[in-house]
Formats: C-alpha cells, sequence, structure tokens
C-alpha cells in the first residue's frame, strides 16, 4: 500500500509540474502577443498620425502629486491607448471644472469640491479616483498644542475655498460648526504658518509637513 501510495504520489507531481509549465508557457505567450499588439498599435498611429490630442488641466502647478500623469506619459500609455495627451497647469484663481465646461480643457483633475459644484448644477462628471485616501491635512506647529480639534474654535486657518468644503465636514463630524472658527485666504506658501500669523493651514501631507521640518519647526498633522 505504502508503495502504491509514493507512485501516486510522483504521479500527481509530475501532473501538477507538466500542468504548471503549461500554465506558465500560455501566459508568457499572452503576454508576448499583448505586448506586440501594443507596439504594432502605437507604431500605426505614430505613421498615420491618428492620435486624438487631448488636453489634461492639472489642479495647479506642476508637482509631484502629479507623478501618476508625467509617468504615464514617460511610458507611452497614453499614445497606446492612441491619445496625445496635454498636462497644463492651471490658474490657480479658477478651479479646474470651471475651466472643463467652458471647454478650456477636455478633463481636469480636481477634488472632493466636484460633489459641491455637482449639487449646484453644473454638468461635472467624476471619471475616476486617483487618491485612495486624501492628501489634505490640519497642519500646524507641533509646539502650539492643538491636538485636537476642539482646540481650534477660535483659531485662524489659512485654507482655499475649495479645501474648506472637506475640512468642515471634518470639523462638523466632531460637533464643531465653521462658524466657529476663522478662515484666511491661501498664499499658496506655509510662510505665514512659519511666522505665526495664522495657527493652521490646509495643505497636502506630500509636501508642507517637509518645508516646516527644513525650518526646524515640528509640523502637527490632523488628516480629515
Amino acid at each position: 500500500m505504502r508503495l502504491v501510495y509514493i507512485l501516486t504520489c510522483l504521479n500527481d507531481r509530475k501532473y501538477y509540474e507538466d500542468h504548471y509549465l503549461n500554465m506558465k508557457n500560455k501566459l508568457s505567450i499572452k503576454l508576448i502577443v499583448t505586448l506586440t499588439l501594443l507596439f504594432c498599435v502605437s507604431a500605426l498611429f505614430a505613421q498615420y498620425g491618428e492620435y486624438q490630442r487631448v488636453s489634461i488641466l492639472l489642479k495647479w502647478n506642476h508637482q509631484f502629486q502629479f507623478a501618476g500623469y508625467y509617468a504615464a506619459l514617460k511610458k507611452g500609455y497614453y499614445k497606446a491607448e492612441g491619445l496625445d495627451v496635454n498636462l497644463v497647469e492651471n490658474n490657480i484663481n479658477q478651479s479646474s471644472a470651471d475651466r472643463v465646461i467652458t471647454g478650456d480643457s477636455d478633463y481636469g483633475v480636481g477634488g472632493s469640491e466636484l460633489i459641491v459644484e455637482r449639487s449646484k448644477g453644473k454638468p461635472v462628471v467624476v471619471l475616476a479616483s486617483i487618491f485612495q485616501h486624501s492628501p489634505l491635512a490640519l497642519i500646524s506647529r507641533a509646539e502650539s498644542n492643538l491636538k485636537n480639534l476642539s482646540n481650534y474654535i477660535g483659531k485662524t486657518i489659512m485654507c482655499t475655498e475649495y479645501d474648506k468644503y472637506e475640512i468642515n465636514l471634518m470639523f462638523l463630524r466632531y460637533g464643531i460648526y465653521p462658524d466657529q472658527v476663522k478662515y484666511v485666504k491661501h498664499d499658496y506658501t506655509v510662510d505665514a504658518l512659519i511666522n505665526q500669523k495664522v495657527d493652521a493651514v490646509v495643505d497636502y501631507v506630500s509636501l508642507q509637513p517637509y518645508l516646516l521640518s527644513e525650518k526646524n519647526i515640528e509640523p502637527y498633522v490632523i488628516r480629515p
């Protein structure tokens, strides 16, 4: 019985090895075919000039937060789909949604403010969520001891009009009304926080905490 069992195991092992190798070869062939087709499609578009020109309006100036778009452009992902993409910087005084609606750009990059724009009747449609989590944060100086949202009652926060929606929702969730804090217009730097002219700024966690650290200021971050 033991000999039969061993022979059965050996046969099963050979079957799975052959089956695995067969699957691996099939996958390799499929991958080669797919890559070849993509290359051919890209070559045809390049030869006959059939790329569709598309403009994507960024949220503001070129910077790291748009790295995914730059990578796709560099690696030719857009052209593989027949698209000639132009990434355009936005004017910080105008929302990307408004410029898409007026026809200045085919597509735009926005944030949670799009929900508000839609509720106002503007014909905006969200096609995809690029970030899994919001990069926005309420950033203060650690020495200010603003550890809880309740500490912000009566404090001054520098924030853009569009980012205010997300921060207000965070406050409301903890029973703090927007009129209990003071908002001032964002100057798109952290100088006001460095010079202690404001108590906090609403900015992206990908850059502003680093800028504060460079000035030997320890940042304290609260994320929505």
